[in-house]
């Protein structure tokens, strides 16, 4: 049964602290590792920026037209007394939009600090938990392999497009197949490639991300299949908890990712809370 699922937007977090942490560094090495795989001349070209924080970084860039690398990735309440510095990050060398993003465990510490600063919250993601026990595919679904640098391309061409990052940067994504936390997976029409997804591994933590398709293969279980693999491949790695995240469900949005992730087995766990940076450009 794959009809959609809708859930009361104010389910309360049942994640310990300590989960909390696991998948906020998850997350940071999401970001992190495209900061990594960029030459010096790349990041002057790209306006690729980072910022350290107290549990995190800031993380900017000129040219990515969505917001996967202009957000805060663990501001806490020990960055409180910086937010003129973090404004100042994203202003002075301006990007098309940015996001200040909170975990909801830090939200009350800095909460009234960005109403102050005239920030105005935007929609927040959602997180998911499951643990890895198999996860049906519905039939018909498309072939899905885990992928190396050869589909670095393609894999870039999807994910890139599907996230906003802008055509500057599908080179340095299509570096990502082949990083030690990254295990990157791909669907297949023949041998075309469809979709994708990447399961990022910390200990016996996992993270699936970057699950993108291509408008043409919509409808066809690209994702639903792409989570079933990766979780049976976190199982093979003798991991025990997975952990992903998309918007949160709002009224008059069809919610294809949310839908997704919870036929998947997932069930909702806290609220990133994201307060945006006003455009300078």
């Amino acid at each position: 049964d794959w009809r959609p699922v809708r859930l009361p937007v104010g389910v309360p977090s049942r994640m310990h602290p300590e989960a909390h942490a696991r998948l906020a560094r998850l997350e940071a090495a999401c970001v992190a590792d495209l900061h990594a795989l960029a030459t010096p001349a790349e990041r002057a070209a790209l306006g690729l920026r980072r910022l350290p924080l107290a549990q995190g970084f800031a993380s900017a860039c000129a040219a990515d037209e969505g917001i996967m690398l202009n957000r805060t990735l663990g501001l806490s309440s020990a960055d409180a007394g910086r937010l003129p510095e973090l404004l100042d990050f994203y202003r002075v060398q301006p990007v098309r939009r940015a996001f200040l993003s909170v975990q909801e465990a830090e939200l009350a510490a800095l909460e009234s600090l960005l109403h102050a600063a005239g920030l105005q919250p935007g929609r927040a993601w959602r997180r998911f938990r499951r643990d890895v026990s198999p996860c049906p595919v519905p039939a018909g679904s498309l072939r899905v392999e885990r992928i190396g640098p050869a589909l670095g391309d393609a894999f870039a061409r999807i994910a890139g497009a599907a996230f906003d990052l802008g055509p500057a940067l599908f080179p340095l994504l299509a570096r990502l197949p082949g990083q030690p936390q990254a295990h990157v997976f791909m669907s297949f029409d023949g041998e075309t490639p469809a979709g994708c997804g990447v399961l990022y591994v910390d200990g016996d933590a996992g993270y699936l991300t970057w699950g993108a398709t291509d408008p043409r293969y919509r409808g066809r279980g690209s994702q639903r299949a792409l989570m079933a693999a990766r979780i049976a491949h976190a199982r093979t790695l003798g991991l025990s908890v997975l952990h992903t995240e998309t918007g949160e469900a709002v009224p008059g949005d069809p919610q294809h990712s949310w839908n997704n992730i919870l036929r998947a087995g997932f069930e909702p766990q806290s609220r990133v809370h994201n307060f945006a940076v006003a455009a300078a450009r």
